[in-house]
């Protein structure tokens, strides 16, 4: 049997003794008094480690949520489809492709290039890439074919004569070195107006 001390007298007296035989102080009520405050704390301390459980865990899944989310919201993206727009008159003289070509942006730029004055077809192209327009555009707008160019010779030939003086040799060549082939010069030579039988021994 185990003993304890009165907790109002001091005396010793048995564990199990419902009131102190000295003092008559209750001893067992004492005892529950003391049970019932250990276990309300007890019963505080859980609720509150609970309730921090439940905080923590909701904060840790909205830091989650929020660093899933985007940072910014995507801007709209809006694409745009540039259409040749089909060509309100034809010139009947063209197939329906120069047509086409004429109504589009590096045709009409082109025919007023060679209505400024007289270009090869390849001095055409340098100037068109010069001034901007891509590989694709030219290949949708330009054709060798869409030009004289034994006519743009004739002209760039005349043009040299009003400005120089030339054998038809030499002119040739300087026809040449303008981007014109040779057939193109050749022609251009003879058809600019020059009578070069009077000219050369």
């Amino acid at each position: 049997m185990a003993l304890i001390s009165c907790p109002k007298c001091g005396n010793t007296i048995s564990e199990y003794s419902d009131v102190c035989p000295h003092c008559g102080h209750p001893i067992r009520k004492e005892k529950e008094k003391k049970r019932r405050a250990l276990y309300a704390t007890l019963g505080t301390c859980a609720v509150i480690i609970a309730i921090t459980a439940v905080v923590i865990l909701l904060s840790y899944l909205a830091g989650r949520k929020k660093a899933a989310a985007p940072t910014s919201t995507p801007k709209a993206v809006r694409y745009t489809v540039n259409i040749q727009p089909a060509p309100t008159s034809f010139d009947y003289s063209m197939s329906p492709s120069q047509n086409y070509r004429a109504k589009s942006a590096v045709g009409k730029r082109a025919r007023a290039l060679i209505a400024e004055k007289p270009y090869s077809y390849s001095g055409l192209v340098r100037q068109l890439r010069y001034e901007g327009f891509s590989l694709s555009d030219l290949l949708y707008g330009l054709s060798p074919d869409d030009f004289d160019w034994n006519e743009q010779a004739a002209r760039k030939a005349k043009e040299l004569i009003a400005s120089g003086s030339y054998t038809r040799d030499a002119l040739i060549e300087k026809l040449k070195s303008l981007s014109f082939s040779g057939k193109e010069a050749e022609y251009g030579a003879d058809h600019c107006g020059q009578a070069w039988e009077t000219l050369e021994i």
